[in-house]
C-alpha cells in the first residue's frame, strides 16, 4: 500500500469515527443512553483500527470489535487508566448480543452512569487522535 494510499485508509478511520462520536452525543442528548454507547464503542474501535493501518502495511484492520485486541496489536500505548476501560467499553457492542445482555445493560445505561462513561471515551479518543499526528 502506497503512502497516501494508507494515509486515506487511516484518514477514512477517524472521519468514520468522529461521525460516530457525533451520532453518540444525539442519542445521549435524545436520552438514548445505551444506544450511544454503542456508538461510543465504534468511535473508539475505527480510531484503534485507524492506529492499526498506521502499525502495519496491510490494507485493512482486523475484523474483530475487542477494544483490547486491537489495542494489543497497534505500537501505541494508551496510559493505564484508559487502556483499562477498554473491557468495559467492549461489552457496549450490542450488535450480536442477546436480548436478555440487551435488557440487562440498558438498566445499567442511566443518565449519570452515560455521561461518565462518555468523558472516558471522549479523553480517549482525543488521546487516539493525537497519536496518530
Amino acid at each position: 500500500m502506497g503512502i497516501m494510499q494508507k494515509k486515506e485508509h487511516i484518514d477514512f478511520w477517524v472521519e468514520t469515527a468522529l461521525r460516530d462520536w457525533e451520532v453518540a452525543n444525539d442519542l445521549f442528548q435524545s436520552g438514548k443512553y445505551m444506544y450511544c454507547l454503542f456508538f461510543a464503542h465504534l468511535t473508539v474501535e475505527k480510531l484503534l483500527k485507524a492506529h492499526w493501518l498506521k502499525d502495519t502495511g496491510e490494507s485493512a484492520p482486523p475484523k474483530v470489535h475487542s477494544l483490547t485486541v486491537l489495542h494489543e496489536k497497534i505500537g501505541f500505548r494508551l496510559p493505564a487508566h484508559l487502556e483499562a476501560e477498554l473491557p468495559i467499553i467492549t461489552a457496549w457492542n450490542l450488535e450480536a448480543r442477546y436480548q436478555d445482555y440487551k435488557d440487562r445493560f440498558y438498566k445499567t445505561c442511566t443518565p449519570e452512569y452515560a455521561a461518565a462513561k462518555l468523558k472516558i471515551v471522549n479523553e480517549l479518543k482525543e488521546c487516539l487522535i493525537k497519536g496518530l499526528q
